[in-house]
């Protein structure tokens, strides 16, 4: 029998509401700090939808483009409502209570293979309230921030100046995140994106720039993490509230049927992760490093086992 999910998300974990998986509306969320849409898609899904509602199996988002191969993704657009370092925000993982006694032998092996995908992540999951976190820059595995004119920075998520957001399906690129953090770099009244600011001139060339312009190219993430690897130039750079970020996370070494881990560049090392959960929900923040402000959260629950 496959394990039980529940998904929830929120602008905090006091805030947290199941949401639906693999539905084509995406979850609005608002607070203070930050405003969006976020959603989550697993292959197969067999776990709990909202009341009232019928638990969607698939999404066309895993037929075709980088999503081929990938198990389940926590895709979002949304903007911060306050300027933000680039360095600062960051996303991953904390949990409320330690997790050292339970974590399986070959721990030391899988975050190798996690910290050669993600250079940029930070973590002690030894401490009394593990965590993992790496800048939302780095660790994404598409992200793509667009400008929006000053005069439409704070209408909501509906806004017609938003982009796409994008749902998979059988166009291989237009429906999914592309990935070009180029905006970044381009000068804050400049809503074309095509001159850097000074600021940016001053850390990248055009070549550079250019390479941050992925979209689809099979280098884009190395380009990317290369670039923003480097903390300096995080740290030179920020989000404004004319930024709209759009982002997925995902992959495929997670089958949430079994709940079966499979670690990356391992030759096929995994954990049946049913053995090793101990109750405690899985959290993705999105968070604010220096001032500690969340902008949002997204939960796994097993849930039979909060039964």
């Amino acid at each position: 029998m496959a394990p039980s999910l529940r998904i929830s998300a929120g602008k905090d974990v006091a805030s947290l509401e199941v949401i639906e998986v693999n539905s084509t509306e995406p979850h609005r969320l608002t607070s203070d700090a930050f405003e969006g849409l976020v959603a989550v898609r697993i292959k197969n899904f067999t776990g709990q939808a909202p009341a009232g509602k019928e638990a969607k199996k698939d999404s066309a988002y895993f037929d075709n483009g980088h999503a081929q191969g990938c198990t389940w993704s926590i895709q979002i657009q949304g903007r911060f409502k306050e300027e933000a370092s680039v360095d600062d925000v960051e996303f991953g993982n904390k949990f409320d209570h330690a997790i050292r006694d339970k974590l399986p032998w070959g721990t030391s092996a899988a975050l190798k293979a996690v910290s050669y995908i993600d250079p940029s992540l930070r973590q002690d999951i030894y401490a009394d309230q593990p965590w993992a976190f790496s800048p939302l820059v780095c660790t994404m595995t598409r992200i793509q921030v667009d400008r929006i004119a000053a005069a439409d920075s704070s209408s909501s998520s509906s806004s017609s100046d938003w982009p796409k957001f994008p749902q998979g399906g059988p166009s291989a690129e237009d429906d999914y995140v592309h990935d070009d953090t180029s905006a970044l770099l381009a000068a804050r009244d400049n809503v074309a994106q095509v001159e850097p600011s000074l600021e940016a001139d001053a850390i990248a060339d055009l070549g550079t720039l250019r390479s941050l312009r992925g979209h689809a190219d099979a280098n884009a993430h190395h380009n990317r993490a290369r670039f923003f690897g480097n903390a300096s130039h995080r740290e030179r750079l920020s989000y404004s509230p004319t930024d709209v970020v759009t982002a997925d996370f995902a992959n495929g070494f997670i089958d949430f049927n079994t709940l079966r881990l499979e670690l990356p560049y391992t030759g096929g090392m995994g954990f049946d992760l049913t053995r090793y959960w101990d109750g405690q929900p899985v959290r993705y923040y999105c968070r604010n490093k220096k001032t500690g402000t969340v902008y949002f959260v997204v939960e796994f629950q097993i849930a039979e086992k909060d039964s």
